[in-house]
């Protein structure tokens, strides 16, 4: 999940992930005999508000769905979300 959520980036202002290839070694430092290691991830994510056509926050030109702007005033057709994964790691 962890490098799905990092090659998703879609620019450098995205907060500060490391390379996948660090997250994994950093849980594989911290790994002891008999002790659950935990590792969460917490996210935000937009998704197009399905009904953001029909609320006139976007628009359809050429058969292409486009923002809208009242004015100069952007129509965010965007709900947010919050998302959580925890994964485990035990040695036995």
């Amino acid at each position: 999940m962890y490098k799905t959520i990092f090659i998703s980036k879609v620019n450098s202002n995205s907060g500060n992930l490391v390379h996948p290839s660090v997250y994994d070694n950093l849980c594989f430092t911290v790994r002891q005999k008999e002790v659950i290691t935990l590792s969460g991830l917490l996210f935000k994510y937009n998704a197009i508000d399905p009904n953001a056509q029909a609320n006139g926050k976007m628009q359809t030109v050429n058969g292409q769905l486009k923002d809208k702007y009242a004015g100069r005033i952007w129509q965010i057709p965007y709900q947010e979300f919050n998302n959580i994964a925890i994964t485990w790691i035990t040695t036995f």
